[in-house]
C-alpha cells in the first residue's frame, strides 16, 4: 500500500513539475509569471467534460459551481504538486531503529 501511494505521488509530483516548467519557460519567454490554470488545462484535454461538470454541480448546488470555479483557477502545478508530495511523503517506509550493540 505504501509503495503504491508513493508511486502515485511521485506521479503527480511528476506532472506539477511539468507544468511549473512550462510556466517558467514562458516567463523566461515572455518576461510576465502566466500560469496555467487547472480549468485551462482540462480545457486542452476535453472541454465538454469540464464544462458539463460545472453545469452539473451549479444545478444540483449553486456553492459548488462556486466552489468548482475556484478550484479550476488554481495553478495546476499546485492542485497536484501538493497531493503528489503528501502521498509520496505518506506512502514512506517507516524508519528503522538501529539497536544499539546488536
Amino acid at each position: 500500500m505504501g509503495t503504491s501511494l508513493r508511486y502515485l505521488g511521485w506521479a503527480l509530483l511528476a506532472i506539477a513539475g511539468a507544468f511549473l516548467g512550462h510556466d517558467l519557460v514562458l516567463l523566461l519567454k515572455s518576461g510576465h509569471w502566466d500560469v496555467v490554470s487547472l480549468g485551462q488545462a482540462w480545457g486542452w484535454l476535453h472541454e465538454a467534460s469540464r464544462d458539463r461538470l460545472h453545469a452539473w454541480l451549479a444545478n444540483l448546488w449553486a456553492p459548488l459551481g462556486r466552489g468548482l470555479t475556484e478550484i479550476l483557477s488554481w495553478p495546476v502545478w499546485a492542485v497536484f504538486g501538493l497531493p503528489g508530495l503528501a502521498l509520496t511523503l505518506f506512502g514512506r517506509r517507516p524508519a528503522r531503529r538501529r539497536l544499539w550493540g546488536k
